[in-house]
């Protein structure tokens, strides 16, 4: 009987059981699940491990390694496989069950995904071959050796053992390689199947041309060859793979060429399509595929860094907290200086790569002012979003774009900057969805923004207080400058990048990266000069500039610097200016870390020993002595004596052993005191600006910058330093002086008119800081800006020195009286300008001089009257001078950098450090300023001087410090001059005829392909002529140059010859400047016409848009030209007579230099036979020597270089010979060329050698000179063994030069001038030691000189074989230095043409021979050309000095066996001679 009650509760009570049970079963299954997860979660980490990828890829490398010594023992023991229960046996079973486990982790870890991955495939695969090998095929009864067959692919796990080493940075370029290669497969395979496909036509083609041809089937060498290689398709085909790899080919192809030369196009079209162009798409496949894995690489190394630092963020922040002593929130420099690194997590310090705490403080200083860290309560949230982007060295972070509510870079800064939430947005990009915002000009955020951006929580941890600052101190900076002013402007050709920073001590840097840069160079520049010394140590600021390169605290050897940068091909130097004061140096660019780490150590910490204040000042006097004969010194310091006493313009600043010993010492001056004083006070960082040039990036240059010099030191708080506020209120000349004329008497014969103009500037700023344009200065007055800004003198320059029909000087000229004016300005300060009138009289000029004046002043006078400056001529200005700009080429790194500090230093504003003054500007103010100038160019503002040796009777005062005799005169006829009208035909210029129209290319502009590329030139060549031709397609520059030689002997075929050369170029130079070459040369156009050994050389050049029209006009004017006019002809007669007497005047050293080339040089004219032919010659003979050198041609050689095109080129040179009427050259063989010679000095192992003793013809000189000189080959001979001794005679001049300057400069102080150096005239090669010097007699240098080369040889002995290795690599690099400027590169390729030698690569092959002399071949060159008893030891000693110096010198020499020469000319000739370089192939 069913129960109803009963039947519900049983059904419950099995529900209730079934839900119990289920829930049991349930629980005990989920956990099962957990563990389950939490065992395969440990296994993943494991698998995905560093580590186990190691221990994976070492347990395949010991299995490699087996596997090698089991098939090496098998053929040992001569059996196929190992027998059961062997080492190899187990071993090959152990290590296939070590992968199988692999393979079950890697499916736990990974599940079904592992599946997906191609290297999990790859390993499966090779196990289930293992063990169907082992196995799975024995058991089916396949042979043994079959089996063992199979496990040869085992080694491709040899590329897993690749991928497991990718993590080691060693082992990185093996996996990019093995990742592009197996990448790379679909490209290899269709490239493949190409290759199948070309040979197989080739195949055909072959079997046509070559297996059917009887001639070649019938000959004996040829038949053999055809019937085993093509007569077939099959055979063909075969054959033709091996030129895929181009395996023995040449046995099959030449003997076919030679017989038939047509198949040479076949083979030549098969090796270049197939072996080099398919096979080289394979290796960039490869290549691409390397560079992905590279890239992939690099993001898995970025997120295990940002997951390191992420952990270690929790300790740090407990450490900095533990650091920051004033609980200020912001971490100091000084509460970090004494913090050791160990504190810091070693996992952290490994990862971001810094090895002091220091470094970390650089490394997240956020402000980059080197003084605080910011807050350190921002870490958490900035690591915590993850939007931190950290690498080595790298300050930057990224922000999700989101962040702003525009997506674009406007966007986001405009809208945060109007909420307020940003304290300054620079230098950011946008990139893959992310904002990057650099560091130092990191964002401070407020609490408005939302968590969903990620950075709400870094405003709630920052320190309020600390952060308010800096934000209101950067919204002020920003305020203030507009950021216009910080972006550079440069030319367009200029590719270098321009990064202006300012160091926290206040020095200004400029850092220039040129990433195609062979050279590396800096230059720092002190605003402070010789108007800051002591009235009563005058000479000071040159003195420390000295001093500052004899040792350091960090580098004590007063050498240190030098031979470092002669280690790295460099070399260093300064000068001292009126307000400045600039170091500078050039070195490899692999070498500019190093050179900058001890440059900076002058400006911090220099010695200043009282051993080297002594000995420098010796080094100054002589340096001064040096200086006394010149012209240029001693008129420029009468010039300063004339000045106000109470203006440092009137001191003396080069400073002798009078004002820097004498004086000082009879003063109570400590002088060592009284420098340190001076260098303290003023070499301070404000005062410094810098500039560093390098192939390494922006930033990189920015942190050396840093590194170096922000120690320098800088200013106290409220502390000022204006060094020029000293004299700025003192006027520059006193009233009296510009009432009274001087007449001077020079050294040399000149006769010269000069008339400065002092432009006094009105008080303010002394250095450029307009934003933009300014007004014109208030009339009668003119200011730095104004001055700096429009260039005045440029203007006013352009007219007042104009050389056309209307122009003054073209007056002066016609009347005879002077034969060059010259207008520029000078002793540009930031207190004062001069602008000089500088005209050269002739000798009816100096009769003349009042009425020169006067016809000067009344020009502008008329000038000054204009009612308005003409705009014609101010756009004219403008036009070249942007012209000039577009095709402004760069310039070598070591003067571009001190030309950029020098800017620096007159400019505020980085915008313009490289414009400077090179680019004229434009302005609301530039006819005020031009008329402000014109102000200030009266009579009664002029400080006049006349230089003649006519004067020197009536000289009745001497200037104390160089001793030029002088007069003074009153200007009677100022007051007249002040009113004069300009003269009859004196007026504006013309419009300029050649301005430029056009500055289109030609040529596409193209990087070179490799740093030693050299695009060889085309050329054409006939009997009588051989012309060139390149196009530039490397400089990108709208200039062409066109260099013509005419071969013929007639200019230096006699003394006379010579003389009417030298007159006859003068004389169409100056005839045509008024009609044709100064407009051409002020538009940019070039013309010279000079003779020589050689014959006659022309030169045209210049903007390519008019140079075929010039070069017209140029040359039919030189061939028109009538060189009898007697006027003219007494002008240049004279100036050739004055040059000539001048040569007394030259430096000891020059002469020295002058007799050695008659002795050495065969044929060379001497300067007494000139002035002898001088005084016999008149304008008849110019005239008929001028007829006779036009007929006189051998032949002609022209190079056109440059933004032309092929036809242009060619319709040039085509009209340079219709004018010359080459047809009618007379050829004749090479061998008669005119070239010059150079005789060999005899071998002399022993004793002086030959030696020249001639007295200087000065006697006023006090100085002598000793050059003595080594021959030791040429470089015109083409022998490899001329090359070898070339480069080893480089690297011995290397090692001995810097030690030879130390020692007798430095040391001995025997003089100023002190060199060792190699040098190359005419294709001779010689090493010469010189010194100049008053210190001992010439006979007693000579033996210091030689003591010097007596100990040379432990010097060599002295540098081990890595440095002369290292030595001779930075020479080679030094001669690979690529030109810079299109006519640098024009320049060498012409002296490759014009020598004969065609040796396009010569400094590529120079460069190679350097880099193989070893430190053996040094010694071997020394011992044979510089010690006694060298087999070719070519002594030639040049004395040049005071007669009482010399007076027992020949015969002292003679006694130790000397060659003393009495008549060097005829000793050139009765000598052998170096050989002349043998023609050779033009390619």
């Amino acid at each position: 009987m069913h129960n109803p009650l009963r039947s519900e509760t049983s059904t419950k009570l099995k529900e209730l059981v079934e839900k119990g049970l289920q829930e049991h079963l349930g629980s005990e299954a989920a956990r099962g699940v957990e563990s389950f997860q939490t065992c395969r979660q440990k296994i993943a980490k494991m698998v995905n491990s560093n580590t186990f990828e190691y221990a994976a890829g070492m347990v395949i490398l010991a299995n490699m390694i087996v596997i090698g010594i089991e098939a090496q023992e098998s053929l040992n023991l001569d059996q196929l496989e190992f027998a059961e229960y062997t080492w190899p046996w187990f071993a090959e079973r152990l290590f296939l069950l070590i992968y199988s486990v692999e393979i079950v982790l890697r499916i736990i870890a990974g599940g079904c995904a592992a599946l997906k991955d191609p290297w999990f495939l790859m390993d499966f695969t090779l196990v289930c071959i293992g063990w169907a090998a082992l196995l799975f095929l024995p058991l089916a009864g396949v042979d043994a050796l079959a089996a063992e067959k199979l496990l040869i692919v085992r080694g491709l796990r040899l590329l897993r053992l690749v991928r497991a080493l990718r993590m080691i940075n060693h082992f990185k370029v093996i996996w990019r390689l093995v990742y592009g290669l197996l990448t790379a497969g679909q490209t290899i395979a269709s490239t493949t199947i190409l290759i199948l496909v070309s040979l197989f036509v080739c195949s055909c083609v072959a079997v046509e041309l070559i297996g059917k041809d009887n001639d070649l089937l019938s000959d004996s060498t040829t038949g053999p060859i055809v019937n085993m290689h093509f007569r077939g398709i099959d055979r063909s085909l075969i054959t033709l793979m091996q030129f895929v790899t181009l395996d023995s080919v040449a046995s099959i192809y030449f003997p076919l060429i030679m017989l038939k030369p047509y198949l040479s196009l076949f083979f030549l079209g098969l090796i270049v399509v197939v072996s080099i162009g398919l096979m080289n798409l394979v290796t960039a496949a490869v290549l691409e595929n390397a560079m992905q894995a590279a890239v992939q690489d690099a993001e898995a190394e970025k997120n295990e860094m940002m997951n390191t630092v992420k952990e270690a963020i929790p300790e740090l922040l407990k450490i900095f907290q533990s650091i920051d002593k004033d609980n200020s929130g912001i971490l100091t420099r000084d509460e970090v200086l004494s913090v050791g690194v160990d504190i810091i997590p070693q996992k952290f310090l490994q990862t971001v790569h810094v090895g002091s705490f220091i470094e970390l403080f650089d490394y997240l200083d956020v402000d980059q002012t080197a003084e605080h860290l910011g807050s350190w309560l921002y870490l958490p949230a900035v690591f915590a979003s993850g939007s931190l982007c950290l690498k080595p060295h790298s300050k930057s972070m990224l922000i999700p774009t989101n962040f702003a509510e525009d997506s674009t870079q406007q966007g986001f800064s405009s809208t945060i900057w109007e909420k307020g939430h940003l304290a300054r947005t620079f230098d950011m990009s946008m990139s893959e969805g992310l904002v990057r915002v650099s560091f130092d000009r990191f964002c401070v955020l407020s609490e408005e923004m939302s968590d969903e951006r990620r950075w709400g929580a870094v405003s709630a941890a920052v320190s309020a207080a600390g952060l308010a600052a800096l934000a209101e101190k950067r919204r002020a900076r920003a305020a203030r400058a507009d950021p216009a002013l910080a972006v550079v402007e440069r030319p367009p050709l200029d590719n270098r990048e321009y990064k202006p920073i300012t160091l926290q001590n206040g020095l200004r840097v400029l850092v220039c990266s040129d990433r195609a840069a062979d050279r590396a160079a800096a230059a720092l520049d002190v605003h402070v000069g010789y108007f800051n010394d002591p009235p009563e140590v005058q000479g000071l600021a040159h003195f420390c500039e000295h001093m500052l390169f004899l040792g350091t605290e960090q580098y004590p050897d007063e050498s240190s610097f030098d031979a470092y940068l002669t280690a790295n091909s460099g070399s260093s130097n300064a000068f001292t200016e009126a307000e400045d004061t600039c170091f500078f140096f050039s070195c490899s660019t692999a070498g500019l870390r190093s050179a900058l780490e001890r440059f900076g150590t002058f400006f911090q910490n220099p010695l200043f020993t009282s051993s080297a204040t002594e000995r420098e000042v010796n080094a100054i006097n002589s340096e001064h002595l040096k200086n006394v004969p010149s012209d240029v010194y001693r008129m420029g310091q009468v010039l300063n004596s004339r000045a106000n006493p109470a203006h440092p313009y009137h001191q003396f600043g080069t400073g002798n052993i009078k004002t820097l010993l004498e004086d000082t010492a009879s003063r109570g001056i400590d002088l060592r005191a009284e420098l340190v004083r001076y260098y303290r006070r003023y070499y301070r960082a404000p005062l410094m600006t810098l500039c560093i040039l390098g192939d390494e990036p922006p930033d990189v240059l920015a942190r050396y910058a840093e590194q170096f010099f922000g120690k320098v030191p800088g200013l106290a708080e409220g502390e000022k330093l204006d060094p020029a506020a000293a004299y700025a209120d003192q006027p520059l000349f006193l009233p009296e002086a510009f009432k009274q004329g001087v007449e001077a008497v020079p050294v040399a014969d000149a006769r010269e008119l000069q008339v400065v103009f002092p432009v006094p500037f009105a008080p303010g700023t002394r250095i450029v800081a307009a934003e933009e344009a300014p007004d014109s200065p208030v009339r009668g007055s003119m200011t730095v800006d104004s001055w700096r800004w429009y260039s005045p003198t440029s203007h006013v320059g352009s007219v007042l020195g104009h050389e056309g029909p209307r122009s003054l000087c073209a007056l002066l000229r016609r009347r005879g009286w002077i034969t060059a004016l010259e207008v520029g300005s000078a002793d540009d300060t930031s207190t004062f300008a001069v602008v000089v009138v500088s005209m050269e009289l002739t000798e009816e000029g100096l009769t003349h001089k009042d009425q020169i004046l006067e016809l000067l002043f009344g020009y502008v006078n008329y000038l000054r009257s204009l009612s308005v400056w003409p705009q014609e001529l101010l756009s004219e200005n403008l036009q070249l001078s942007d012209a000039g700009w577009a095709s402004r080429e760069k310039e070598g790194p070591m003067d571009s950098a001190v030309r950029l500090v020098g800017n620096m230093q007159d400019w505020a504003f980085p915008r313009d450090y490289v414009r400077g003054n090179n680019r004229l500007r434009n302005g609301p103010g530039l006819e005020g300023t031009v008329d402000a100038l014109l102000q200030f160019l009266r009579a009664d503002n002029a400080i006049i001087t006349v230089v003649s040796r006519n004067f020197e009777a009536e000289g009745n005062e001497t200037e104390p410090w160089y001793g030029t005799r002088f007069r003074r005169r009153q200007l009677s006829q100022q007051p007249r001059w002040l009113r004069v009208s300009a003269a009859p035909g004196l007026g504006l210029p013309d419009p300029n005829p050649f301005l430029p129209r056009s500055l289109e290319l030609k040529a596409p502009r193209a990087e070179p392909s490799s740093k030693n590329a050299v695009v060889l030139p085309e050329y054409k060549i006939d009997k009588v002529w051989e012309a060139f031709f390149t196009p530039d397609m490397e400089y990108g520059v709208p200039k062409a140059y066109a260099f013509i030689e005419l071969r013929t002997k007639l200019p230096r075929s006699s003394p006379r010859a010579a003389v009417c050369a030298r007159i006859y170029e003068s004389m169409f130079e100056q005839a045509l400047q008024e009609t044709l070459l100064y407009d051409a040369d002020v538009a940019g156009l070039a013309f010279n016409f000079t003779t020589s050994m050689r014959g006659v050389e022309l030169f045209f050049g210049g903007f390519d848009d008019r140079l075929a029209d010039f070069a017209s006009a140029a040359l039919g004017a030189l061939l028109a030209f009538d060189p009898t006019d007697a006027r003219g002809f007494r002008a240049q007669a004279d100036l050739l007579q004055r040059e000539l007497e001048s040569f007394a005047t030259q430096a000891p050293s020059s002469q020295a230099a002058y007799w050695t080339g008659l002795a050495t040089v065969v044929d060379e004219i001497s300067f007494k036979e000139l002035e002898a032919a001088l005084a016999e010659v008149t304008a008849r003979d110019v005239a008929a020597f001028a007829s006779a050198l036009w007929a006189s041609p051998v032949v002609g050689i022209s190079l056109c270089e440059g933004n032309l095109r092929q036809s242009e080129a060619d319709s040039l040179i085509s009209n340079v010979r219709k004018s010359l009427k080459s047809e009618n050259f007379i050829a004749v063989p090479v061998s008669e060329w005119p070239t010059p010679r150079v005789a060999k000095v005899p071998a002399n192992s022993f004793g002086p050698g030959v030696v020249l003793v001639n007295q200087i013809m000065d006697p006023a000189e006090e100085n002598s000179a000793v050059e003595l000189s080594f021959q030791a080959g040429s470089t015109r001979s083409g022998s490899a063994e001329d090359l070898q001794y070339l480069s080893e005679l480089q690297v011995l001049t290397s090692v001995l030069s810097d030690e030879f300057y130390e020692e007798l400069r430095t040391r001995q102080q025997l003089g100023y001038v002190v060199n060792c150096r190699l040098d190359r005239g005419e294709g001779a090669f010689r090493i010469v030691f010189l010194v100049q010097g008053a210190v001992l007699r010439p006979v007693q240098v000579l033996d210091r000189i030689d003591m010097f080369i007596e100990g040379a040889m432990s010097l060599i002995d002295a540098k081990s074989d890595k440095e002369i290795a290292a030595l001779a690599d930075a020479l080679a690099q030094a001669r690979l230095v690529r030109p810079q400027q299109l006519a640098e590169a024009s320049q060498r390729r012409w002296g490759e043409i014009r020598s004969r030698a065609f040796r396009w690569q010569r400094r590529l092959e120079e460069a190679l021979a350097l880099k193989a002399v070893k430190k053996q071949d040094v010694k071997e060159a020394f011992r044979r050309w510089l010690a006694p008893g060298g087999s070719e030891r070519r002594r030639l000693v040049s004395f040049c000095g005071p007669a009482q110096a010399l007076q027992t010198l020949a015969a002292e020499l003679e006694g130790k066996g000397a060659q003393v020469v009495t008549d060097p000319q005829n000793f050139a000739r009765q000598q052998p001679q170096w050989p002349a370089l043998p023609v050779s192939d033009k390619a």
